[in-house]
């Protein structure tokens, strides 16, 4: 039994590190381990709310967390309230109620109405504009990103052919 554990063991060490162990970075330079699925390091994910933050908002984050986990879990709170969806959500109900009260209103009450709706109604277009400009630059940097690699991989073509058509052709028995 231990035998065949230590096998296993070797097999698995033997076939499914190699590609971890060996991968290689996008431009298609030198190997780099614990590389993940297709070549990419992988990077840490945050919830889509920490993406939105600004550098000091998560400098001030990191902070509390460790100062002071109350005023963290508080502050966390209200930047969920400012650019979570929850804001938004909270927003549209206070719309509908503006509507459902203009509905009801006549005369001047309605127009006071009207003109808060508005106002809401202008905040909530520049709140999802300020998003979608800000989504809008993140995916220009990544596009950036990804044509300086695409660049860097056409410039080393030949040496990334070479390297593949060498992995392909070793016997597999040497891998490490």
């Amino acid at each position: 039994m231990r035998t065949l554990s230590l096998l296993c063991f070797s097999i698995l060490f033997v076939f499914a590190l190699p590609s971890a162990a060996t991968a290689r970075d996008d431009g298609g330079g030198e190997r780099r381990p614990n590389a993940g699925k297709g070549g990419v390091e992988s990077k840490r994910r945050f919830p889509p709310l920490f993406e939105r933050l600004t550098d000091a908002e998560r400098a001030e984050l990191r902070r509390l967390r460790s100062e002071n986990p109350e005023a963290f879990k508080a502050k966390l709170r209200s930047l969920a309230a400012k650019y979570g969806r929850k804001g938004g959500a909270e927003d549209k109900e206070k719309i509908k109620k503006i509507v459902a009260r203009i509905r009801k209103a006549k005369g001047e009450e309605r127009k006071k109405l009207i003109q808060e709706l508005r106002e809401r109604v202008k905040a909530e277009f520049e709140r999802r504009m300020k998003l979608n400009w800000e989504n809008y630059k993140k995916a220009e940097k990544r596009l950036a990103e990804l044509k300086r690699k695409l660049k860097l991989r056409e410039e080393k073509k030949k040496e990334v052919v070479d390297d593949r058509v060498e992995d392909l052709i070793k016997d597999p028995a040497l891998k490490w």
